[in-house]
């Protein structure tokens, strides 16, 4: 089947943009994206995207969104959004987790995939996308965040954290997990370094312990409308901590962000 340009009044192939880092997944969705009719751009990296999505207009993009970080992905997402064309986005994601999925959908993707599927089923993914015909337009610009947890404060003597106008008590093992991912934020963290940071040599009696103490942070930093953070999962990499500076994106979350909507 031939896709062609929303709204064209020619037999004009549509263009499509595919990012990932693995080489091999990018030329495989592009190679039956072109078995279907589009043109389609495979750049290397964000800056390499960001220069395809510049120079000529698109209808559909693929992004992966560890360019190698998520933010990377993110920022890419959310100027293809925001730009003059507008084409459908299809944000590929490592983990199943919600706090992948918000990444994507804060930036502005239409849908989502694991990335781990087969290039064919990616590629169909994305024609259901450009299937639906004309992009809608765009409610107005969020106006970026304000107050991050780059305010806070670590108080190593209570286990305490600081943040805007409240402070939230930990237990000291949760609070030395959460200034581990702090320190190292917007890097994705193995368990074994987690572990290995956290509780020393008796590690091994507390992989369960890490689990339930990611969930209690992600409680009570990474939900509601005081989100200060998202802590994402990475299957077999490890947990990644970003925090609101570092998303390229408003965050419909922060009550400052849609005041002027």
């Amino acid at each position: 089947m031939s896709v062609t340009l929303p709204n064209a009044d020619d037999a004009t192939a549509a263009r499509a943009l595919v990012v990932c880092r693995d080489p091999t997944l990018a030329a495989g969705v592009a190679r039956c994206l072109r078995r279907s009719g589009l043109e389609v751009s495979t750049p290397a990296g964000m800056c390499g995207a960001l220069d395809v999505a510049e120079e000529r207009p698109l209808d559909l993009a693929v992004v992966e969104l560890m360019l190698p970080r998520v933010a990377d992905g993110a920022r890419v997402l959310h100027a293809l959004r925001h730009g003059a064309h507008r084409p459908w986005l299809l944000a590929l994601r490592y983990g199943r987790g919600r706090d992948e999925r918000a990444v994507a959908r804060l930036a502005g993707a239409d849908g989502s995939q694991l990335v781990t599927r087969p290039a064919g089923e990616i590629a169909a993914r994305a024609r259901e996308l450009l299937a639906r015909g004309a992009r809608p337009a765009d409610a107005v610009p969020l106006r970026a965040p304000r107050g991050t947890l780059g305010d806070c404060e670590f108080d190593d003597a209570t286990c305490a954290v600081r943040l805007r106008d409240r402070v939230v008590s930990l237990r000291r093992s949760e609070y030395r997990l959460l200034r581990v991912l702090w320190a190292r934020r917007g890097s994705v963290v193995s368990r074994e370094t987690l572990l290995r940071d956290v509780w020393g040599p008796a590690a091994d009696a507390h992989r369960h312990t890490l689990d339930v103490h990611l969930a209690t942070l992600r409680y009570r930093f990474a939900r509601g409308p005081r989100r200060a953070c998202l802590i994402l999962t990475m299957p077999s990499l490890g947990y990644q901590l970003l925090t609101r500076e570092a998303l390229p994106f408003p965050d419909p979350a922060d009550p400052h962000a849609t005041a002027e909507r």
